[in-house]
């Protein structure tokens, strides 16, 4: 699984690079990262403190392409992490950020991928932190590869064709729970014409497999619709079908379903979209926001949906990358170069692109996940500011047996994370930064009341500097408290080097 991942992107690169030769937007950065932190509580227990040299040495590479029919970008390192004056065995660690998308046949297939491989809690109440280098029992190596071929047609001139296909699957690191794959197929069919009425038709089908279960969820649907564009910068749409699927009482059964959409753009700065769709099992929505100015840029989401994979959305780099790469599109406009930019004002402000303040919740039952982010930057002439705000919602539905995982204990289990970035530059050579993060999960019962909790308070300092072209070093220091069932205390310190080659 995890071959597939760093084998899949390039070999799509090289399908699309009809000629053999690679598009000139092609970046590629390689770098080698040191970390020697000191802590006081390396086994996030206050019973059993572990005081430990934790050092890290983690290899990387980021990539970044755009080409006529192929756009990508993919980062990647590979982290081995020695524990000192501790019993805690060493342990390697990964992680990828990955999408691409690669025209193979001009005008008629596409194809669409998208890779992570993240750390993360395998139970949302269990032991809390950000630091993926500490022994923390509770976390988990989860992989997800997602490939999805489309298929573009006309019937005449009278209608446009576009039949997609999916494949997600996810697989954890000593959790059954999340290993999963999610299969899927649609056929979309629009009118042609320039009027401002159109139609519209589509039929889906989505199958959830629960790899180290014998369970399976099930959903097929079809619709028609009606669209409606009174301006250039609006559209509004209806519609309604029915739907045949298996998420309440493990047998199918057939209901009604309808809902609309609307877009609106005023201006290239300012984006609104919308949908909703009623369900038998709970409604499914979208609501996105952006806007944009020179220097600051706000961005919210807000969507609903059946057994979802959080960590593969349009983006999937974390809000803090998220929010940064739309306001830098001011300033650069060619996405490949932007990632480049944007990547390099993270490591100099010592801030990881990746870090998840709300993960996904493993488990082997159909979900209703509601995901919620919003996120704002603002850049002054040395003084920069990235606030973030996530809540996650799971819960499981109707009253399926042997459930495994927090879901197995609670109906739903919420989540929710908020954090606060300030980074000054000092020197054109180096910065400082203050950082706060807040983490609050719960599980809650049938009765709706409040049942397990675990928090998360994180207060950390650093400062950074080029001491050459390609060499930076940094100094952290950080508090962290936390409460609830495994609640503890932790202070650290470290120091780190990267080179760039």
């Amino acid at each position: 699984m995890r071959g597939a991942l760093l084998i899949c992107l390039p070999a799509l690169a090289s399908a699309a690079w009809a000629d053999g030769a690679p598009p000139s937007g092609l970046v590629i950065q390689t770098r080698l990262a040191l970390e020697t932190l000191l802590t006081d509580n390396n086994r996030l227990t206050d019973t059993n403190r572990d005081t430990a040299l934790v050092t890290t040495v983690s290899p990387g590479i980021s990539i970044a392409a755009r080409g006529a029919r192929l756009f990508g970008t993919l980062d990647y390192s590979l982290s081995g992490i020695a524990y000192a004056k501790s019993a805690e065995p060493d342990r390697i660690q990964q992680s990828l950020r990955a999408v691409g998308s690669a025209e193979l046949i001009e005008n008629l297939l596409k194809v669409d991928t998208a890779a992570s491989i993240s750390q993360q809690s395998a139970s949302a109440l269990g032991p809390q932190t950000l630091d993926n280098s500490l022994a923390n029992p509770n976390r988990t190596e989860v992989a997800t590869l997602m490939v999805a071929p489309r298929l573009n047609g006309r019937i005449g001139s009278f209608a446009s064709v576009q039949v997609t296909g999916s494949v997600t699957e996810t697989r954890t690191k000593d959790n059954a729970a999340g290993d999963t794959r999610q299969t899927g197929g649609s056929v979309a069919v629009n009118s042609l014409g320039s009027g401002q009425f159109g139609w519209y038709a589509n039929l889906t089908d989505q199958r959830m497999s629960y790899l180290q279960y014998s369970g399976q969820s099930d959903s097929a649907q079809a619709w028609v619709g009606l669209s409606y564009r009174p301006d250039v910068d609006v559209s509004l749409s209806l519609n309604g079908g029915r739907e045949r699927s298996n998420y309440l009482a493990g047998t199918p059964e057939t209901s009604a379903i309808f809902g609309g959409s609307f877009g609106w753009t005023p201006s290239p700065r300012t984006k609104v979209t919308g949908d909703w769709m009623r369900h038998s099992y709970g409604n499914s929505h979208t609501l996105a926001i952006e806007y944009r100015l020179a220097r600051s840029a706000f961005r919210y989401i807000d969507n609903q949906g059946v057994n979802q994979t959080p960590q593969l959305g349009a983006t999937s780099l974390g809000s803090v990358y998220d929010v940064l790469f739309l306001q830098y599109a001011s300033i650069e406009p060619d996405p490949v170069k932007r990632d480049q930019l944007v990547r390099s004002y993270l490591s100099g402000t010592g801030i990881n692109p990746n870090t998840q303040l709300v993960g996904q919740v493993l488990t082997n039952t159909p979900v209703l996940s509601r995901q919620q982010q919003l996120s704002y930057s603002i850049s002054g002439v040395r003084t920069s500011l990235v606030l973030s705000a996530q809540r996650s919602f799971t819960d499981r539905i109707g009253s399926p047996t042997g459930v495994v995982g927090d879901l197995s204990n609670f109906q739903s289990v919420v989540q929710r994370g908020v954090s606060l970035t300030l980074s000054h530059q000092l020197t054109p050579i180096s910065s400082a930064g203050l950082s706060f993060s807040l983490i609050h999960n719960g599980g809650l019962g049938g009765s709706g009341l409040q049942a397990s909790d675990a928090k998360l308070r994180m207060l950390t300092a650093n400062w950074s500097s080029r001491i050459a072209i390609r060499t930076s070093v940094g100094f952290m220091i950080r508090r962290t408290d936390s409460d609830g069932t495994y609640g503890y205390r932790e202070n650290a310190a470290s120091v780190n080097l990267t080179q760039l080659f």
